[in-house]
């Protein structure tokens, strides 16, 4: 049963990894411009640039964790983990609320859509953590997580590309200065 549940842990840990490093970008530390200094559009692209760059960080630091020690009870955690981090980037994009531009529906629909899907995401993952209840269970329940985590990726992916692709403005501007969101065009390495 050891054996399998490490088989399990290490599957999930790889798949956390593996999303980290398949360009998403993002870095141990994240700038910390202050709002003040700030247009209204700049904090808002700087706001939401950093709620995903923690997201980021907590979804890196479950799987360290899950790597570092593989358990089944490690890979719950990790599971908990990633459902709180995306309640945290949920509750922090909307509370960034609606940038005053030409773009801002775009990016807004963009983030709403992006909400959604992690939170379907996390609850694939969760689930299929949960489920395991037998040795036998544990391929199964690490193939469901791994593409749970999978999703997430190609997710954040496309949201990042829907911004960066966003019209020439203010907008589309703030989201080329705010130094969070240079963390997530991938400029620096992942740490890991």
């Amino acid at each position: 049963m050891r054996a399998r549940s490490y088989a399990l842990a290490s599957a999930l840990a790889l798949a956390a990894l593996a999303f980290l490093a398949a360009g998403c970008g993002g870095s141990s530390s994240a700038s910390s411009t202050t709002t003040t200094e700030l247009s209204a559009t700049q904090a808002w692209a700087q706001d939401v640039c950093t709620a995903l760059v923690s997201w980021k960080r907590q979804v890196n630091a479950a799987g360290q964790t899950l790597k570092e020690q593989p358990s089944r009870d490690t890979a719950q955690h990790a599971a908990d983990q990633l459902r709180d981090a995306t309640q945290d980037l949920s509750r922090a994009v909307q509370s960034a609320g609606r940038p005053n531009t030409p773009a801002a529906t775009q990016a807004q629909a963009t983030l709403d859509q992006l909400r959604t899907q992690l939170k379907g995401d996390a609850a694939t993952v969760r689930d299929a953590v949960a489920s395991v209840s037998s040795a036998s269970d544990l391929v199964a329940a690490a193939t469901k997580a791994k593409s749970g985590v999978v999703a997430m990726r190609d997710h954040v992916q496309s949201a990042q590309q829907s911004l960066r692709s966003l019209p020439q403005g203010e907008l589309s501007q703030a989201i080329a200065d705010a130094p969070a969101c240079a963390t997530l065009r991938g400029g620096e390495a992942t740490s890991s």
